[in-house]
């Protein structure tokens, strides 16, 4: 397994089931949204490197993004200049892949403005995922609001590929609804290499998601074809 990505709802929490995960799928690279770190207290699981960007200035611990990379491969944290929560870092798997985690618990104004000059900072072939909070029916929402529009225009406009398959990522537990607000994207160049995939939701309310990098792949034909819309 290439990454293992999992609003996790609390590292502390829920500890135990990463380990179980780890120890059965075994990923060079962890992705978790909602790791309610403080400073003080930031951990890495055994045979990993972690990169965080926590949550300020608060009396108790909450949201803030994790990246953790297996400790036999080259990782480099990303300078980021963003009010998002955002974390992100270079590795060497193959061939160099820059990897940004997000977390928005909120979009507001300036949401979609920030998220594009965030995206701006990532050099590519990038892999950007993380819990968006918004609503699109490309990506499996039963409807799309005003912010999943917004990121539907920016991913057209940076060229990136949405992984996401259609499944649901979250269960509302208060309204029992499933929705889909977790996403994967990437660069063109990295697509056809990858593989999406959803877990069950077990103790947690979004799944795990899985994505595979298969180095043998080579496309047989270009993947980046055109249309004649006046045909």
């Amino acid at each position: 397994m290439f990454v293992l990505q999992w609003n996790i709802n609390g590292y502390f929490h829920h500890i135990e089931d990463l380990s179980l995960i780890l120890n059965k799928s075994d990923p060079l690279v962890i992705c978790l949204p909602e790791t309610h770190f403080k400073d003080n207290n930031n951990c890495s699981p055994k045979n990993y490197n972690g990169f965080f960007q926590n949550r300020q200035n608060l009396d108790r611990a909450s949201g803030g993004v994790a990246i953790f990379t297996k400790n036999n491969i080259e990782a480099k944290k990303i300078h980021l200049n963003t009010n998002l929560e955002a974390v992100a870092v270079s590795i060497m798997h193959h061939s160099k892949i820059n990897i940004c985690n997000i977390y928005i618990p909120h979009p507001n104004q300036t949401t979609s403005h920030d998220l594009s000059m965030l995206i701006q900072q990532i050099p590519t072939p990038r892999l950007i995922i993380g819990d968006m909070n918004c609503h699109n029916i490309i990506w499996g929402s039963k409807s799309s609001d005003k912010y999943g529009s917004e990121l539907e225009k920016i991913i057209d406009d940076n060229n990136l590929i949405l992984l996401n398959n259609g499944s649901n990522t979250r269960f509302n537990a208060y309204s029992g609804t499933f929705s889909a607000i977790d996403l994967s994207l990437c660069d063109a160049s990295l697509a056809p290499f990858l593989e999406w995939h959803t877990d069950d939701i077990y103790d947690s309310d979004h799944s795990r998601i899985y994505i595979y990098h298969n180095k043998d792949h080579h496309p047989t034909s270009n993947p980046f074809q055109k249309w004649k819309l006046e045909n």
